[in-house]
């Protein structure tokens, strides 16, 4: 609860955040005319994510 938020509470958070990302991600991947745009974003985003988790730490 280093946030000063409930643990219960940032996990609902972080799914429904996670949630309209993989639905803006898929709109976008059919309106984008290169589709090599997407991926290079959602790629950027997973190493983003993967590097940020094994900086602070998974938090268990």
């Amino acid at each position: 609860m280093s946030s000063g938020v409930p643990r219960v509470d940032a996990v609902t958070l972080g799914i429904m955040l996670v949630f309209v990302l993989y639905l803006c991600l898929g709109l976008w991947v059919f309106a984008a005319t290169a589709l090599w745009r997407p991926i290079a974003v959602f790629s950027v985003l997973i190493a983003a994510s993967y590097g940020l988790t094994s900086f602070i730490g998974h938090g268990g």
